[in-house]
């Protein structure tokens, strides 16, 4: 199963317009890029996205500690809030940069 189906649940296509060029993810050709990203507010961060950047918000989330996914152009950006650690990673934190945290 592609990571798309894995995203979307089925095999579907989504296109969006950005000046004269038309994206589809998946696209036909050529690639997309993911980012991830650790935020403090979901809705926030993708609301911003969608203002500054024209970005179109695929998902918000939700209060179960879903993801958000923003598509701008070919780029996919996932936000998400972070968390602590998991069985697979028990050692690792994600979470978001402060400005009172300090470099090592």
């Amino acid at each position: 199963m592609s990571e798309w189906a894995l995203f979307a649940g089925k095999e579907t296509s989504m296109s969006v317009q950005v000046e004269q060029k038309s994206y589809e993810m998946p696209p036909r050709e050529g690639f997309t890029v993911t980012h991830f990203i650790t935020v403090a507010n979901i809705e926030r961060s993708a609301r911003y996205y969608e203002k500054v950047f024209g970005s179109r918000i695929l998902s918000l989330g939700d209060n179960k500690g879903a993801s958000g996914h923003i598509q701008i152009a070919n780029i996919w950006l996932i936000v998400n809030v972070g968390g602590g650690p998991t069985p697979d990673k028990p050692p690792c934190n994600c979470r978001r940069h402060t400005s009172n945290m300090r470099r090592r």
